[in-house]
C-alpha cells in the first residue's frame, strides 16, 4: 500500500495532480523533469484512466502506452495515491493547504443524453456507460447488456460509435483474444446481435471515423456493411476526410457469405426508443415536409455515443463542459489540463501537448517565488486503503499472469476490494 516516504528535491515545487489518465501522466513527467515533486491522486485503485478504460478491448496495441507512464511513475520525486476521489475523500481546500498547486487532469466524467422519450430505460446505454462496461470499469461491474434481439442502434458518428459497433458484431472467439471481463464476455459470446444500426446526424462527408477504424472493418470477412442516404452535398475539401469518405464507400463491396450485417445511415436522427424499436426521422426535411418521413427501425438496445461531459468540480468556474481557464490557469494555486480543460476532443497523444501547456504555465508561476518545502500528511487519516504505483505493478503482473492462462491478454480486477484482498495475501 501506499507509503510516505518522499524523496527531497531542492525546488521544494509540491504539486497534487488530480486524475491518472493520460493528462496526468503527461502533467506529471513535465512538471517532474523541471524538479517538482509531484503526487497523482486517483479514485481508482488503478491507473492510466482511458488508456486501461476507454480504448476499445480490441485494441491492445494501443493499450500499450501504459508503459510510456511507467517510465514516469519511475521518476524522482513522484508518489501515485489510488482509491481517493476527489470532492469526496480529499476536498480542494485541504489539498490548497497542503500543496504548492493543485493541476486537475479529471477528464469528462459524464455522457451526454439525447433528450429523447425512452432514453432512461434499461435498455438504452451511453456510451460512458457502455464502453465503461465492455472495459471492466469499477463502476460497471454489474454490466450485462441483454443481446438476446437481432439488431442494435449505436448513435453518433464517430470512433466510439464505430468501436461499439464493431465489437457488438465481432464473433466471440475474436473477443476471446481481448481484455473483456470473462463475464462480460460470456454474455457476448451469447449475443444473437447479427445486425447494427449505425446513425449520423449529418452526411457522409461529415464522418469522424478514422481511418484505422475504417480499415478494421474491412477486415472483417463476416461483415456487410450497407449504407443508408449516401448522397454527399458537399465533397469534402480536406485529402484525409476525401480518403475517409473514399474508404467507408469502398466497405459496401458484396460479401455473399457475410453473417453481419452493418447498416450506416446517414441523415438520420433519433426521435424516440421503447426498447423494442427506434423511431427515427431524416434530417434533411424541414419541418413542413417532414409529415410521414419518420421510419422505426426493430432493435432491442440502444447505445447513444454523442459525446461526453465534464462534471462540475470544486465550486470552480464552470462553462459548456468545461472548466473555465486561460491556458490551464484556473485560479490561483488551481490549474487543469486535459480534457477537463479543453473538452473531449482528440486522441491519447493530443493529451501531451495540452497538458504540457498546462504545466509550463504551472511553473511559470512559481517560477520567481521563494518556496518552502511542505511535507502532505493527508493520506495519514484515510479511513480506507490506497494504493501505491508499487502495488500497482503488483496488480499487474497479476492480471497479465491470470490472462496468460488463459491465452488472453490479462483478467482484470474489478475492485479495490478485490485488489486490496489479493495484495494482503501476497
Amino acid at each position: 500500500m501506499a507509503t510516505d516516504t518522499q524523496p527531497p528535491h531542492p525546488s521544494g515545487l509540491q504539486v497534487a495532480v488530480i486524475g491518472a489518465g493520460p493528462a496526468g501522466f503527461y502533467a506529471s513527467e513535465a512538471l517532474l523533469k523541471a524538479g517538482a515533486r509531484v503526487d497523482l491522486i486517483d479514485r481508482l485503485p488503478f491507473p492510466h484512466g482511458l488508456v486501461r478504460y476507454g480504448v476499445a478491448p480490441d485494441h491492445q496495441h494501443t493499450k500499450g502506452a501504459a508503459k510510456l507512464f511507467d517510465r514516469t511513475a519511475g521518476m524522482p520525486g513522484f508518489r501515485f495515491f489510488g482509491n481517493v476521489e476527489f470532492g469526496t475523500d480529499l476536498e480542494l481546500k485541504q489539498l490548497r493547504d497542503q500543496y504548492h498547486a493543485v493541476l486537475l487532469c479529471v477528464g469528462c466524467q459524464a455522457g451526454r443524453r439525447l433528450g429523447i422519450p425512452g432514453e432512461d430505460l434499461a435498455s438504452c446505454y451511453s456510451s460512458l456507460s457502455f464502453v465503461n462496461g465492455y472495459n471492466g470499469h469499477p463502476d460497471a461491474v454489474d454490466f450485462a447488456p441483454d443481446l438476446s434481439s437481432e439488431a442494435a442502434v449505436v448513435v453518433g458518428n464517430g470512433n466510439v460509435a464505430l468501436d461499439v459497433a464493431r465489437l457488438l458484431l465481432k464473433p466471440s472467439e475474436v473477443l476471446q483474444e481481448t481484455d473483456i471481463p470473462e463475464a462480460v464476455l460470456a454474455g457476448f459470446a451469447q449475443s444473437k446481435i447479427r445486425t447494427v444500426h449505425v446513425l449520423g446526424r449529418r452526411g457522409l462527408e461529415h464522418s469522424s471515423f478514422r481511418s484505422p477504424e475504417i480499415a478494421e472493418l474491412a477486415k472483417m470477412e463476416s461483415l456487410q456493411v450497407e449504407i443508408r442516404n449516401p448522397e454527399i452535398a458537399n465533397e469534402p475539401e480536406e485529402p484525409a476526410q476525401q480518403k475517409v469518405v473514399a474508404a467507408i464507400q469502398a466497405l459496401t463491396t458484396p460479401r455473399p457469405t457475410a453473417s453481419r450485417k452493418l447498416i450506416l445511415h446517414y441523415h438520420t436522427k433519433v426521435v424516440d426508443w421503447d426498447g423494442s424499436r427506434a423511431r427515427c426521422v431524416d434530417t434533411r426535411l424541414t419541418e413542413t415536409a417532414a409529415q410521414g418521413s419518420t421510419a422505426d427501425i426493430p432493435a432491442g438496445l440502444l447505445v447513444s455515443c454523442i459525446g461526453y461531459l465534464g462534471v462540475e468540480q470544486s465550486d470552480l468556474p464552470f462553462d459548456h463542459g468545461i472548466i473555465s481557464n486561460e491556458a490551464g490557469f484556473v485560479q490561483p494555486g488551481v490549474y487543469v489540463a486535459g480534457w477537463i480543460k479543453r473538452g473531449p476532443s482528440g486522441l491519447i497523444g493530443n493529451n501531451k501537448a495540452c497538458a504540457r501547456e498546462s504545466a509550463e504555465r504551472l511553473l511559470a508561476d512559481f517560477a520567481d517565488q521563494e518556496l518552502n518545502p511542505r511535507e502532505p500528511d493527508w493520506f495519514g487519516s484515510m479511513s480506507k486503503p490506497t494504493f501505491s504505483y508499487d502495488d500497482w505493478l503488483a496488480l499487474d503482473s497479476e492480471e497479465k499472469a491470470r490472462g496468460k492462462i488463459l491465452d488472453r491478454p490479462r483478467i482484470k480486477f474489478r475492485t479495490a476490494a478485490e485488489a486490496a484482498g489479493f495484495l494482503e495475501k501476497s
